[in-house]
């Protein structure tokens, strides 16, 4: 990766609150925020107790997560977010439909390129369904748009080191083989997914953010921000 300068003017939050009642991913159970002790009942101070899968809300993917002697989050370096990243604009895509590297290909053609060591991060509109409760289940039952395998070896080819998608997962909702995940996890390239906000960003920005350092992790949680 080429010496870090992040630098702009604005800060943008690409990040989803953890929080009881979000859209999870199916058999992941709702984080839980217990309160412990509190002020309002005469205990010295506020102190609460946080249980939740480490993929939840806007989270990060370790190798780990998919293959089988990969990299845990405690293993990556600690700038692993930091550095460039380009916003490939697909809003045409909505609901269960493919992203392929022909839609790739054609985006860099009309607009910019991607180029090696970028994060790519893919703005659909997807983070609109993002609602607590019941009102959440369009995001995660209703099919999103996803990654196909031509698109991520493709992504790969271009030496990138990330990519990030509004959906729960970069691919289809429903089946049973993650293609996209097994591509770009085996060549070290990571993961993020629930992002928000991404209309906010031009064609380029900054990423900042660290992922917790959790012990033998295969994945975390991270506040993800977009620096314009």
């Amino acid at each position: 990766m080429p010496p870090i300068n992040i630098s702009g003017t604005k800060i943008i939050d690409l990040s989803h609150a953890l929080e009881t009642n979000i859209p999870c991913f199916p058999g992941i159970p709702q984080p839980i925020v217990d309160l412990l002790s509190s002020k309002n009942k005469g205990d010295t101070f506020n102190l609460e107790q946080l249980t939740f899968c480490p993929h939840s809300s806007t989270h990060l993917d370790a190798p780990w997560h998919y293959i089988k002697n990969g990299k845990k989050i405690d293993e990556l370096p600690p700038d692993c977010l930091l550095g460039p990243a380009v916003v490939v604009n697909m809003c045409h895509k909505e609901g269960d439909v493919p992203i392929t590297a022909e839609d790739i290909k054609k985006w860099e053609t009309a607009n910019i390129p991607i180029i090696a060591g970028d994060a790519v991060l893919f703005h659909t509109g997807h983070d609109k369904y993002w609602k607590l409760g019941e009102a959440g289940n369009a995001f995660s039952q209703k099919g999103w748009p996803y990654l196909t395998k031509d698109a991520a070896q493709y992504l790969a080819s271009k030496k990138i080191r990330l990519v990030g998608v509004e959906p729960m997962s970069v691919d289809q909702n429903g089946k049973e083989e993650y293609p996209v995940h097994d591509v770009l996890l085996s060549q070290e390239i990571l993961i993020i997914e629930n992002l928000t906000n991404l209309d906010k960003v031009g064609n380029r920005c900054q990423l900042m953010g660290a992922p917790l350092k959790l012990k033998g992790g295969s994945g975390i949680p991270v506040r993800v921000l977009a620096v314009i």
